[in-house]
């Protein structure tokens, strides 16, 4: 008698922490930054973090099951510093005006010197603050474009 009531309070007590985690992991993906308010994309949200849940999950299990894409990782991750250790040796060339890039065919270093790019500077008010936006003069973009960009007023 006792044994059945034990194992109907397990499978209640198993329901309940399995909905808790459920709750916990959906959380952002139902409601609007911790608010009762709800999203108009429930739906796509929920799909959008079991792919990215199923693809991590995969690439570990694969990881965790198969040394030889572990060793591919590490060569490419070795290959990879090879690279870049190269180019510290090569010169940077100027691409335009502030602008310097070097390349090995196989990596690419590039190089913004700020100081030496002429540019128009924006301020405007962005959720109460107020924040200035550098923009190269040749740059083919619009107040009005920008303000659009970063919701500004």
């Amino acid at each position: 008698m006792i044994i059945p009531k034990l194992k109907q309070y397990l499978k209640i007590f198993a329901v309940l922490v399995l909905a808790f985690f459920i709750a916990s992991a959906f959380n952002s993906e139902v409601f609007i930054r911790n608010t009762p308010v709800l999203r108009s994309n429930i739906i796509g949200n929920i799909a959008l973090k079991i792919n990215s849940t199923r693809s991590s999950f995969t690439r570990s299990l694969a990881l965790l099951l198969k040394p030889q894409v572990r060793q591919a990782n590490q060569l490419a991750k070795e290959q990879g510093k090879k690279a870049i250790e190269a180019l510290a040796t090569l010169p940077f060339k100027q691409v335009s005006k502030g602008t310097y890039a070097k390349t090995n065919g196989t990596a690419t270093i590039t190089l913004v010197k700020l100081g030496e790019i002429e540019v128009m500077e924006y301020t405007f008010v962005i959720n109460g603050e107020t924040v200035k936006i550098h923009v190269p003069k040749d740059a083919n973009i619009t107040e009005a474009q920008l303000r659009e960009q970063y919701g500004a007023k």
